[in-house]
């Protein structure tokens, strides 16, 4: 019968784990800015180029925010949404807003858009809020939307607090909107 010896073995297997040893952890980036952490990997939005280049700032934990605040227009508000037969499915209110930009892109803004309530006819409601804006600040212009429905009513006469997520070019990034009933209008753009 041939014995074998386990010692080599019991050897190379050490001498693997001692060279591991130093290469666990998180993953070393040649660019110092690219080993700033990126927080939650689900919400950060953050990409790096397979050359492990500079993050590309895409999302909402940018390091800039962009306040707007004016005077909205309640243009139709509360308006009836009628159905094929002449019954109520609903309402919306169309609005505009313009007034002073604040942050980055200090300037003007203009904004229109509308929200929306519907119900079907077992009186599940939905919603759905969509807006255009433009910042002019200087010689430069910047342009977006914001856009999401939701379950559930909104008031036709008043938006608090709303969370909406616009873009901007290749920025994504959440909004918190305000659209007061004495018309004061007011609207966060994080990540801009």
């Amino acid at each position: 019968m041939k014995t074998t010896s386990r010692v080599p073995y019991a050897l190379s297997v050490c001498a693997v784990a001692a060279m591991l040893t130093g290469c666990g952890g998180s993953t070393q980036f040649p660019n110092p800015t690219a080993q700033t952490p990126a927080g939650n990997a689900i919400n950060s939005k953050r990409v790096a180029s397979p050359r492990f280049a500079t993050p590309e700032r895409v999302g909402s934990h940018s390091s800039s925010t962009e306040v707007l605040t004016g005077n909205a227009k309640l243009i139709k508000p509360c308006h009836t949404i009628r159905g094929k037969h002449g019954k109520s499915q609903g309402w919306s209110t169309t609005f505009s807003a313009h007034g002073k930009a604040t942050g980055p892109y200090p300037g003007t803004f203009t904004a229109s858009g509308s929200w929306s309530t519907s119900c079907n006819r077992v009186f599940q409601c939905f919603w759905t809020f969509g807006e255009t804006f433009t910042i002019t600040s200087g010689s430069s212009t910047i342009s977006g939307t914001a856009f999401t429905p939701g379950f559930g009513q909104l008031s036709c006469t008043v938006v608090e607090n709303l969370t909406v997520p616009y873009t901007s070019g290749s920025v994504i990034g959440p909004a918190l909107i305000n659209i007061i009933q004495k018309q004061d209008f007011s609207e966060t753009l994080n990540g801009l």
